[in-house]
């Protein structure tokens, strides 16, 4: 019998009741790895500008005209839109290396050089991308995004409104939690989050497995497209050959057509060239049989003789065979037809006088 599946335990919210000391720029040790000083200084900046808040927030002055454009990375509109963020700095909601409240940075940091000195005895290389957005471990052409977020609990609540009654809100408190996520994963594995019993310090080890397991897919994912890329070009390749075959077979088997095509022209103009030749001698027979020439017979004669000349293709054949010189075209061996005429439908008519339809004819007249 399937047993129901108890309901996972809320974290309780992880808020110090003074927040005057998380306010104080951060000592940084000097075995925090090199890549990551920078981004300390940065973080250093905005707990400045948290506490600038917060004293604006506890001593109200009139509000002035501001001598220098404000840092706003991690500016929020007053102190109470930060603490119902969670003490969330607004430049970490979306890309950032760290998301997480003001009193877990320096936990944060510390574990983000930990794990920077353990990939980099395994071999990678760490290195920042623009405006802090990921840390990236680089093996092999391949990289491994990470980033900490921590884990934030939204509770339900009701606000005075300054128009008279409450409106809901809902409020943020951050939990103490944190979590490394590999190449933006939402919900990251409970080996890289903070346990009840183990935190992320104590699993090093685990989370070293993780990113090399990670870089061993990223690895045989790029295998994989190299592999899917060369298949594709092999039938790419395997395609355009096929296509080539194709148009060199369609352009053989036109110029057979356009061969046979001729041959068939060709043979149509020689008979008719030796039908006139064979008319021309027929008449010489008859005028041998004669007593007398008839007048301009020879005349006509040399004419006939020349066109049948100029159509018989056969001297023209041979000479191309020599010179390598397609054929002189000739006429057409037959006349070509008569286009098709369109009466004009504006032409006027004629209309006779007198049609079988006695109606047609009585109102033509």
């Amino acid at each position: 019998m399937r047993t129901k599946r108890e309901p996972r335990p809320k974290l309780k919210p992880s808020v110090p009741e003074s927040i005057d000391e998380w306010l104080l720029p951060i000592q940084w040790p000097d075995d925090l790895h090199p890549k990551l000083k920078p981004l300390g200084k940065k973080l250093n900046g905005a707990l400045a500008e948290v506490a600038k808040l917060k004293r604006k927030h506890e001593n109200p002055k009139p509000p002035r005209r501001p001598t220098s454009e404000p840092d706003w990375d991690f500016s929020f509109q007053n102190w109470a839109g930060l603490v119902d963020d969670g003490y969330l700095f607004k430049v970490t909601l979306q890309r950032f290396a760290v998301r997480i409240s003001i009193f877990q940075y320096r936990r944060a940091l510390l574990l983000l050089s930990q794990l920077c000195r353990q990939v980099e005895s395994a071999g990678f290389k760490v290195s920042i991308e623009k405006e802090f957005e990921r840390l990236c471990f680089s093996l092999t052409d391949q990289t491994v995004h990470v980033r900490v977020t921590e884990k934030f609990e939204q509770v339900e609540g009701l606000r005075i409104s300054p128009y008279g009654g409450t409106d809901p809100r809902k409020t943020r408190h951050p939990t103490g939690a944190l979590r490394l996520h590999l190449d933006d994963t939402q919900a990251p594995p409970p080996a890289l989050s903070d346990g009840a019993e183990e935190k992320l310090e104590g699993k090093m080890d685990l989370v070293l497995k993780a990113i090399l397991r990670k870089h061993q897919a990223q690895t045989e994912s790029a295998a994989r497209w190299q592999e899917e890329s060369r298949l594709q070009a092999i039938e790419l390749q395997r395609r355009n050959a096929y296509e080539a075959q194709q148009a060199e077979l369609r352009r053989v088997r036109a110029e057979e057509r356009r061969r046979q095509t001729d041959l068939s022209r060709e043979a149509l103009l020689w008979h008719r060239a030796d039908a006139v030749r064979r008319y021309v001698a027929q008449l010489d027979r008859q005028v041998g049989e004669a007593e007398e020439i008839p007048d301009g017979y020879e005349d006509w004669k040399t004419w006939a003789l020349a066109s049948a000349d100029a159509i018989d293709p056969s001297s023209t054949r041979l000479r191309s065979f020599s010179e390598d010189v397609a054929p002189a075209p000739t006429e057409r061996p037959f006349p070509a037809r008569s286009p098709i005429v369109i009466p004009d439908p504006r032409a006027p008519k004629d209309v006779p006088a007198w049609h079988p339809n006695r109606w047609f004819t009585k109102i033509r007249r």
